[in-house]
């Protein structure tokens, strides 16, 4: 899980570096297209965080069932949730 979050990280850099770039070049409209990638990965971190927060929490409790299935719950549901870029309707 800890690579899931260096690639989420990974990802938020370059992100960050277009960003800064559009900025430097007063590009506004690259600049206002991108926030929707930093906001996606902000998600993305934060999920993972949080994945890894429930995984070490229910490894420290294996005598209780209910931690893993609750993070095998979690995994499924965040599975589902996650999503590909699509149009935005103006």
């Amino acid at each position: 899980m800890r690579k899931i979050l260096q690639h989420e990280i990974d990802n938020s850099n370059e992100i960050d570096k277009i960003v800064n770039l559009a900025q430097e070049e007063k590009d506004w409209a690259t600049f206002n297209f991108a926030q929707w990638f930093v906001r996606e990965q902000i998600e993305e971190e934060t999920l993972v965080n949080d994945l890894i927060d429930k995984y070490n929490l229910a490894s420290t409790k294996i005598d209780e069932n209910t931690s893993l299935y609750e993070l095998d719950r979690d995994l499924t549901n965040a599975s589902q949730e996650a999503e590909t870029p699509r149009e935005e309707e103006f």
